[in-house]
């Protein structure tokens, strides 16, 4: 009687097994990203890029909509060259510039001491995708059609995203922007994709002379990144939670402002300059250990600003309350010896 029963047990068992091995694998916007990721950083390409703004109104034809046109060249994930009638951005890996053709200013940023390095077009989309949105994937027979909604506060509450089955390339990007009135849907276009080799030289390309420019370093460390500024840098002792992930070096003219980025569950960002980067038109007066603070909210998040010793403070953050910004800026006043009211 045992026999039969045995049997069958092993019959259920195989049968379990046979479901477990051969079930079909869905494949999720995760996968699907990550082998996009891995295939655009180890290959080397150039697109034309189209650009425009879709209007709120589908039959847009009539509507005179501006199309922006550019070409880019790509090798790995960060050495490539954008041109298009508004600017040039150029990177060889560890320098980028962009220099814009109609006012002629130019931005160098130098990423040769931080692990954080420029990133390009694809690399950028694909990563964005996968830090910062909640995903949902469609697939066609020839495309991969990606839903996103951002987990953060960030002026793109959402993207649209096709990638082509075959390349893993990115074919079209619809973004779709609320900030304060405006709401709009800005579209990219990734045309005739070509797959080929560059000499690097044509990333290592000097940038046109102009008589100003700004020039921004990015650093692992705030000792390196105090060498760069004639100012002491104050490390907050309390950051809700989020670790230092960069210091950048901000100089122009005689100018120059130092930027703590931390990342945790919000980001957060400390300023800190001899003069105010912008002015704050509307916000609340608070008192933080008896220095005077000017506490705002809008759209991207929440700030506190305040000054000690001429040098103004900047703590921001996307998603951190008021309350925890405040500890923020009281543990930067309380190592403060000698804080000065503004």
């Amino acid at each position: 009687m045992k026999l039969p029963w045995l049997m069958a047990l092993l019959l259920v068992i195989t049968l379990i097994s046979g479901c477990i091995e051969y079930k079909r694998y869905e494949i999720t916007a995760e996968d699907v990203l990550k082998d996009a990721l891995e295939k655009c950083n180890s290959t080397s390409y150039e697109v034309t890029i189209l650009s425009y703004i879709l209007p709120k109104d589908e039959n847009f034809e009539n509507q005179g909509v501006k199309q922006k046109i550019g070409h880019g060249a790509f090798k790995g994930s960060n050495k490539f060259k954008i041109e298009d009638e508004e600017k040039i951005v150029v990177s060889n890996g560890s320098v980028m510039w962009i220099y814009w053709n109609a006012t002629k200013h130019l931005i160098i940023n130098d990423f040769s001491k931080s692990d954080e390095k420029p990133k390009g077009e694809f690399t950028k989309i694909f990563l964005d995708l996968l830090n910062n949105y909640d995903l949902n994937l469609r697939t066609t027979p020839n495309y991969y059609i990606i839903n996103a909604t951002s987990r953060i506060n960030y002026p793109i509450k959402s993207k649209t995203v096709w990638i082509d089955k075959k390349t893993l390339m990115p074919l079209k990007v619809e973004s779709k922007y609320e900030l304060d009135e405006l709401n709009l849907t800005y579209v990219t276009e990734y045309k005739d994709l070509k797959f080929r080799e560059f000499n690097d030289s044509i990333f290592n390309v000097t940038p046109p002379k102009v008589k100003e420019f700004m020039r921004s370093f990015y650093f692992q460390k705030i000792e390196d990144a105090q060498k760069k500024v004639n100012f002491t840098i104050v490390e907050p002792s309390y950051t809700a939670g989020c670790k230092l992930k960069g210091v950048n070096v901000i100089e122009q003219r005689d100018k120059n402002a130092v930027v703590l980025l931390y990342r945790g569950k919000c980001l957060l960002f400390v300023f800190e300059s001899p003069v105010p980067i912008y002015e704050i038109v509307k916000g609340e007066r608070i008192d933080i250990s008896g220095v005077q603070a000017l506490y705002r909210e809008w759209e991207l998040g929440r700030e506190v600003r305040f000054k000690l010793n001429s040098v103004v403070f900047e703590v921001m953050s996307d998603c951190l309350s008021k309350q925890k910004l405040i500890m923020v800026a009281k543990s930067i006043i309380n190592q403060s010896s000698k804080p000065t009211n503004s």
